[in-house]
């Protein structure tokens, strides 16, 4: 080989080390790659619980594990929610403190009676299990459609006392941050029988 074979040869392999050092400066820190946290936006008035998206300012939460889509907003007083799942059976809503599992948490569940009335439970997270504790929440709508099962509620920041849950409530203001839990069943309406899958992702409130 000549010399300027290999002088040839040494500024490919150099000029190839340069743009693998440049593309690997370029590429994204992981960190930087991790969903923003959802933060559930004020509303000067209430929004209508009626099974509709309409209201909710900004794109839904997409729960990792049940691929869930929820939109949340409060008015300063009540927590809005509307929840979105491929399930034909019950869903469920859960609060807990950011990394929080099942155990504690205020467990909102939504399912259907053999009648076709509608029910939205008040449960206490125990372990992998959870409880009723208080009656149902008052405002709530649920609706099949399409092979999905829709979940609206509005729901009071302030915890109920006699519910025991870990949290006393939600704090707006954005420096609190809350974990969602989220699951369902898909084809059982029976809120007792184990969830086909389960999920979490964190939130605050504005």
């Amino acid at each position: 080989m000549t010399f300027f074979s290999r002088r040839s040869s040494i500024l490919i392999l150099l000029a190839a080390v340069l743009l693998i050092a440049a593309m690997s400066g370029c590429a994204e820190d992981p960190e930087t790659t991790e969903p923003d946290l959802y933060v559930a936006p004020l509303v000067e008035e209430g929004i209508p619980v009626d099974g509709s998206r309409e209201g909710y300012p900004g794109e839904p939460l997409i729960v990792t594990g049940t691929n869930m889509e929820v939109l949340m907003a409060h008015d300063g007083s009540s927590l809005y929610l509307h929840a979105r799942s491929e399930a034909d059976g019950w869903i469920s809503l859960g609060f807990n403190e950011q990394g929080g599992g099942m155990d504690g948490a205020n467990m909102l569940i939504g399912y259907f009676e053999e009648d076709g009335s509608q029910v939205v439970r008040n449960d206490l997270g125990a372990g992998r299990t959870h409880d009723k504790t208080v009656d149902g929440v008052l405002e709530h709508h649920l609706l099949r459609e399409d092979g999905e099962i829709i979940m609206e509620l509005a729901y009071p920041l302030d915890f109920p006392d006699e519910a025991g849950f870990n949290l006393p409530g939600l704090s707006p203001g954005g420096e609190e941050v809350y974990t969602l839990i989220s699951a369902y069943h898909a084809s059982a309406h029976d809120p007792d029988q184990k969830h086909s899958r389960f999920g979490l992702g964190d939130f605050a409130l504005e």
